[in-house]
Parts: structure tokens; C-alpha cells; sequence
């Protein structure tokens, strides 16, 4: 029984610990750059190369990388290229840039300036736990900035090609000039559940050997001996989640289980709890709170002798919980920095009428320990059924179910103490007892 209940916590907190790494992968779309393309003036479907075009937004020290390992700024700032990816600002409903062909350091006087404002609306949207937000524009109008005598531009047209920002391989902005240039592009990166070992073992009660009897006169009748189980519920409370809120400031919870014997080694099982979790991640924070229930049955492998009354227990059961999410912090997600880092968004929206339904694998032991009294520890491996989800957002978590970004699949635990309150009896026949009886 002993390493039963290792192999149980073994178990149990190598599960837990399979946590998916919340890392973003640089393959998954998050807040796009404007890809901005370039034509000649006079033939507006051929694509055109500008000569060390260097862009650089309004009030910010430095133009936008396009050679990250250079090391002059003619060569890191400046690209000749026919398209350019451009970051928009997702604090900011307009961004202002200048965009200057022939930049040089050396001869400043040869360079050509022209400023460009993009206006735009923006929209937040849920794209993973691990990446947050992302922030996706519709541009309005771009306007002209700066130089008043149009002799002195160097972009001859601007024609808004796709308002819609939202991917970044698809051409948002066309310019047409009339002078030449070289390309470059800059693009992402990219970056990056358990066997279970099942334990059975047999235990089997040895026979004490008959004492030798001394045969008297008298004559004696036998009797067959007979032992008696008894039948009743036994109510209890899951100790960790009712002291886990002492040491996690970001839980509250309670669980209470029952279980009704209904024959030697069947048992109607059931639990019934409440839960309030903060999920707080780098990128987002957000509480879910419910109530949840589940129902099921046990069945006892374990022989006790004599009156023992100890289960070790597989069984299955159906869960359903109910409950709302809020989503309370979040950060826009966008691997281009130029506009620098955004801030925490602190606009909390509440989502409610939440539901969710599972099924589950239980595997556990009680031991009695005081006449009636029982601790017990048990692990559930879980698998979602049905998930209500809001519109723009995920359950990150669910009461009952705990964690969801890991899938489908689910894991928990419990450390219960119960008491059993007997109800009735029931007569078994020793079967070994009742042969030596026949024989006799």
C-alpha cells in the first residue's frame, strides 16, 4: 500500500509540473507593420527600388533598422529596397514619418525628405496566453507633411491599396516616385505529456496455519464464521484546496466529497466545490470564479482483511462547472519596439454565463485511520468535453477542471479527510471457513 501511495505522488506532481513553456512563437501572427510598396511614377505596375531610402518616425532619435549587424549608419538605417514593413503605434491613433532617399552621412545635401502621417483606428485582439494581445489597424488617410512646394518631393503619389492591417505579406500602402534604389526585407524569426506507468499488485492474505487441536470427550457443533461490511456515506472535505489559499494569494477554493457504498467493491462517488483563481502572466491577468460539480463511481481494488476498511480506487466520473471570467490586465504583444514598449492595458471587461463539461479518470486511496475517520489521496486526469468560450478571449482557467492551455487534457489532485457515518450492515460468509465447515 505504501508504494502505491508513492507511485500516486509520483504521479501527481510529475503531471503538474508539465506545464507548456509561455513562450510567444515568432511563427504566430501577432501586431503587424504596414508594408508599405514602391512604383515607378510613370509605369504604376512595375515595382521600383528606392536608393538608400532611410525611414524614421517623428521625434524618435533613429530611423528603423533594416541591417541589424551593421555597424555605420548609412548601411543600418538605410535599405534599397522595393517594399519596406513599417511599425504603426498601438497607443496612438496617427504615427508621423520621414522618408529620405539617397540618405548620406557624408553629403547630407544630396538626401531628399518626405513626411508622411498615417491615420488609423485600432482594435485589440486575444491571440494566445502566451502572447497576449495583438493590435490590428484600419488606416483612414495618410497626409502630407512638411514641405509646402510640391517641386521639392520626391514621392510623386500615394494611393491607400489595403486600409486593413492585419497580416503583413500583403501590400497596405503604394507609393510612386520617380527616382531609384536597392532591396532588403525584414522578416521574423522563429522559436519553439506523459506516460503513465499503471502499478497493479496483488496482495494476498496468508492463511495462519490451524492449530493443533487436543480431541476431548465431548462433542462439539460447528460453526461456519461469518464477518460483517458495513454500508454507509462517508462525507469529507479536500484539505489542499481548502489551506492552499494561506500561501497563494491568487486562490480561494473548497472542495467537499462524498462517496455511498453500494455493494463490496462499488461506490457512488461525487464532489462538489467552488473556486476563485487569478491567472497572472507576463502579458495578461485575469480571475475566474465558479462553482462546479461532479459525479461518478469507485471501484475498491484492494482485499481488506478482517474488518479493515481501506480502498484503493479507480473510477470515472462526469464534471460540470459553471462561472465567469475577468479579464483584468493585458499587454499588446509586437516584436518591432520601435514605438517602444507598450503599456499595461487596465480596462477590465467581465465575461459571464461561462460553461464547462468533462470527464475524468480517478485514481486514489483512503485509509482509515480512527474508527470512522478516513484521510485519502487521489489524482484526476481529466479530458474537456465542452468549453463555453467568450468571443474575444479564452478560459485559461476552469473550476474543477483547472488549467486549460495545455489542450484538452487535464490534471488534479486532492488530500481529503472524511468520516464515514454507517447505515446498515451486511452478513458475508467467509468462503474458506464454510468449506472446512462442509467437510466436517
Amino acid at each position: 500500500m505504501k508504494k502505491i501511495l508513492y507511485f500516486l505522488l509520483v504521479l501527481t506532481f510529475g503531471l503538474s509540473s508539465c506545464e507548456k513553456d509561455d513562450i510567444c512563437d515568432a511563427n504566430t501572427p501577432t501586431t503587424p507593420r504596414m508594408l508599405i510598396s514602391f512604383f515607378y511614377a510613370d509605369r504604376p505596375a512595375v515595382v521600383k527600388n528606392v536608393t538608400r531610402l532611410k525611414v524614421q518616425g517623428d521625434n524618435v532619435e533613429n530611423g528603423i533598422v533594416f541591417n541589424e549587424t551593421a555597424t555605420t549608419d548609412d548601411i543600418k538605417y538605410t535599405t534599397s529596397a522595393n517594399q519596406v514593413l513599417i511599425p504603426l503605434d498601438p497607443t496612438k491613433d496617427a504615427v508621423t514619418y520621414s522618408f529620405i532617399s539617397n540618405f548620406s552621412t557624408a553629403n547630407p545635401g544630396l538626401s531628399n525628405t518626405d513626411m508622411l502621417t498615417f491615420n488609423y483606428s485600432r482594435k485589440n485582439v486575444y491571440v494566445s496566453r502566451a502572447c497576449g494581445f495583438k493590435t490590428i489597424y484600419t488606416l483612414t488617410s495618410i497626409q502630407r507633411a512638411g514641405n509646402e512646394d510640391a517641386s521639392n518631393y520626391w514621392i510623386s503619389n500615394i494611393s491607400l491599396f489595403n486600409p486593413n492591417v492585419e497580416l503583413e505579406n500583403e501590400t497596405h500602402v503604394k507609393i510612386f516616385f520617380s527616382i531609384c534604389l536597392f532591396f532588403t526585407v525584414v522578416f521574423l524569426g522563429q522559436a519553439q505529456e506523459i506516460a503513465n506507468d499503471t502499478i497493479k499488485k496483488e496482495i494476498s492474505a496468508t492463511k495462519p496455519k490451524p492449530n493443533k487441536v487436543q480431541v476431548v470427550a465431548e462433542t462439539t457443533t460447528d460453526s461456519v464464521p461469518v464477518k460483517k461490511d458495513r454500508y454507509g456515506l462517508r462525507v469529507g472535505v479536500d484539505l489542499y484546496k481548502l489551506t492552499r489559499g494561506f500561501y497563494d494569494k491568487d486562490y480561494k477554493g473548497v472542495e467537499f466529497v462524498g462517496d455511498f457504498r453500494l455493494t463490496k467493491k462499488y461506490y457512488i462517488a461525487a464532489e462538489l466545490g467552488i473556486e476563485d483563481k487569478t491567472t497572472d502572466d507576463d502579458r495578461l491577468n485575469s480571475t475566474a470564479t465558479g462553482t462546479y460539480i461532479k459525479g461518478g463511481f469507485d471501484y475498491n481494488l484492494y482485499n481488506n482483511w478482517l474488518d479493515m476498511e481501506n480502498l484503493i480506487s479507480v473510477g470515472l466520473r462526469g464534471g460540470f462547472s459553471t462561472f465567469s471570467q475577468e479579464l483584468n490586465s493585458y499587454k499588446i504583444y509586437s516584436p518591432d519596439k520601435y514605438w517602444g514598449e507598450t503599456p499595461v492595458i487596465t480596462d477590465a471587461k467581465k465575461y459571464t454565463g461561462l460553461t464547462a463539461a468533462w470527464a475524468e479518470v480517478a485514481v486514489g486511496m483512503k485509509a482509515k485511520v480512527f474508527n470512522n475517520l478516513f484521510v485519502g489521496f487521489g489524482v484526476q486526469l481529466k479530458l474537456l468535453l465542452a468549453n463555453k468560450e467568450p468571443e474575444d478571449f479564452e478560459n485559461l482557467y476552469i473550476p474543477g477542471f483547472n488549467r486549460t492551455y495545455d489542450g484538452s487534457f487535464g490534471v488534479g489532485f486532492n488530500y481529503t479527510v472524511s468520516y464515514f457515518i454507517p447505515l446498515y450492515k451486511k452478513q458475508v460468509t467467509i468462503p474458506g471457513a464454510e468449506k472446512k465447515a462442509s467437510k466436517k
